[in-house]
């Protein structure tokens, strides 16, 4: 099997149905709609340009420079408008219609010690938090982070550059970031689409996601899901991790701590999300820094488990370069420490704890953080 990343998702093909270059091209224009002489393929690992124009179709898939094997990934885009693309001229077939990704099929996750609830902030949950509020309707504005610009913060990786892809503070910053990591964009539809992923997850498995571990009625808890304005947390990294067979990995800027979702489950890729205290980003490889997603990779092999920096993760090096020049900038929020208003009943309050406590006495849910 090897999978295809396209602008309408991703799909998988096997390769004993794929015997030449030709075939594989016809197969990517009956999913994507793209015919073989607009197609633009990159390979490898970063993905690197294949050069169509001089092999011809009768190639077979697994010679040079194709060289596409098991667990390969083949990463397809449309030559602009005007462009000279890197394809061959070939005969015109009838182009198939994009088609819908399929709904996603229902995957619990398997079983996962989750830190106690916390109270909702309006933009997004730590990666630990397990519980999911609306945001107020007018938040009151606050700044406590600094945000670099997106292409300010990258660290080379074999050639390409490891860039920082900021995503919109618009309380689906989780939900975009996956869609930046596994969708290859983001959107409000996109985010839409993963929010049901969620919410169809925890209804196929009532007794896993119980009341007692959403912390309210799971049909109480996807109602608020399915809304923009609800955030995400460790819930929907698990569930999400687990739909997409990807270790999602969360690091927390301010203390530097790795959040792995979907570890030790066996799966062959691994994606990376910055975590600022009240905010997700994530991290793409690209061939510099302002290159579109569809031209880099946001997926990456995973490693056998033990191996780390001593080994020479040099992927691993470069995240976590990125993440304390984040810290050294003050791209974070001290959930302990920051200013909090209720914005039911308008009491200042100081970090989780007091929300917390305030939450339990009054059944508030609603806060809004400000400049103290």
């Amino acid at each position: 099997m090897i999978r295809i990343r396209h602008p309408q998702g991703t799909a998988t093909l096997r390769l004993a149905e794929l015997p030449s270059l030709g075939a594989l091209q016809a197969r990517i224009a009956e999913l994507t709609g793209i015919a073989a002489a607009e197609q633009e393929l990159r390979t490898g690992y970063p993905p690197r340009p294949v050069p169509l124009s001089s092999l011809p179709p009768a190639t077979a898939v697994s010679d040079a420079p194709l060289s596409l094997s098991a667990g390969s990934q083949l990463v397809v885009s449309q030559a602009s408008a005007g462009s000279s693309s890197s394809s061959r001229p070939v005969t015109p077939r009838a182009a198939a219609v994009p088609s819908t990704p399929a709904p996603a099929a229902a995957a619990a996750p398997a079983a996962r010690a989750m830190a106690p609830p916390l109270v909702p902030k309006p933009k997004a949950a730590p990666p630990f938090a397990r519980t999911a509020a609306p945001a107020p309707a007018t938040p009151t504005p606050a700044a406590p982070r600094r945000a670099p610009q997106d292409a300010e913060v990258h660290r080379e990786v074999d050639g390409s550059e490891l860039t920082l892809r900021i995503v919109p503070d618009d309380n689906s910053c989780l939900f975009n970031a996956v869609a930046g990591l596994q969708l290859g964009g983001l959107g409000e539809e996109k985010c839409a689409q993963l929010r049901e992923i969620v919410c169809s997850a925890i209804v196929a498995s009532p007794h896993e996601y119980s009341e007692v571990m959403l912390g309210m009625a799971p049909e109480t808890y996807c109602k608020r899901m399915r809304q923009p304005a609800t955030w995400g947390g460790a819930i929907e990294l698990a569930i999400l991790a687990q739909h997409f067979a990807t270790e999602l990995i969360a690091v927390d800027v301010g203390s530097g701590v790795v959040h792995t979702f979907g570890e030790g489950q066996g799966f062959e890729e691994r994606a990376w999300l910055v975590y600022s205290g009240i905010h997700y980003d994530f991290l793409a490889l690209l061939p510099h820094p302002t290159a579109p997603l569809e031209f880099g990779t946001t997926r990456f092999p995973s490693l056998p488990a033990g191996l780390g920096l001593e080994d020479g993760d040099e992927l691993r090096t470069a995240v976590l370069d990125i993440v304390a020049e984040l810290r050294a900038r003050h791209y974070y929020t001290d959930t302990a420490t920051f200013a909090l208003r209720c914005g039911q009943c308008r009491t200042p309050l100081k970090g989780e704890k007091d929300a917390t406590k305030h939450a339990k006495e009054t059944g508030h849910t609603q806060f809004v953080e400000y400049d103290a």
